[in-house]
């Protein structure tokens, strides 16, 4: 840092206050709403990213939208530095609900509970899940694979179902 002109050194100082200062400003306690016209491969946008995430994950990209919410790469950050990637499952309230119901509540940990407890090599595993103090937005926090995914290759035409196929799934 110290080689940078100091010049550039104001002008990099500004454009991280910057970047911090719409962090915080962002971490407002209202209540996040599902994203409307997202699709895969946008950038994921704070607005919709819970502020209980952003201390520990750094969003990446939209991998996947579906009725209920989106799915997210996002980088593991601990002591200043990616660590590995994760997929997280972004679950929204319905639009203009005060957040999930305890009856809802419960049932998105109970089948978070079950869906931890499977290990196995061929299903994705949950290392965590949780849900943000509005009740708003309910979290599954996954193992991430590179590839593509099932829907892809069904559609591409690219499934096979003799043995050595079944392996490579």
């Amino acid at each position: 840092y110290s080689s940078i002109q100091p010049a550039l050194q104001v002008l990099i100082a500004q454009s991280v206050n910057s970047l911090l200062l719409q962090w915080e400003t962002s971490e407002q306690k209202t209540l996040l709403k599902r994203p409307v016209g997202v699709k895969t491969g946008d950038a994921v946008q704070l607005e919709y990213f819970p502020h209980e995430l952003r201390k520990e994950f750094a969003p990446v990209t939209v991998l996947g939208v579906g009725a209920y919410g989106v799915v997210v790469l996002a980088d593991v950050v601990k002591k200043g530095h990616v660590r590995y990637k994760v997929t997280i499952k972004l679950v929204f309230a319905g639009q203009g609900s005060k957040g999930f119901s305890d009856a809802a509540l419960r049932r998105l940990d109970r089948e978070a509970t079950i869906l931890g407890r499977f290990k196995h090599q061929h299903i994705v595993g949950l290392l965590s899940f949780d849900v943000s103090e509005g009740k708003d937005v309910f979290w599954l926090d996954m193992e991430h694979l590179d590839g593509s995914s099932l829907d892809v290759i069904m559609h591409g035409g690219d499934l096979s179902f003799d043995e050595d196929g079944m392996e490579h799934l």
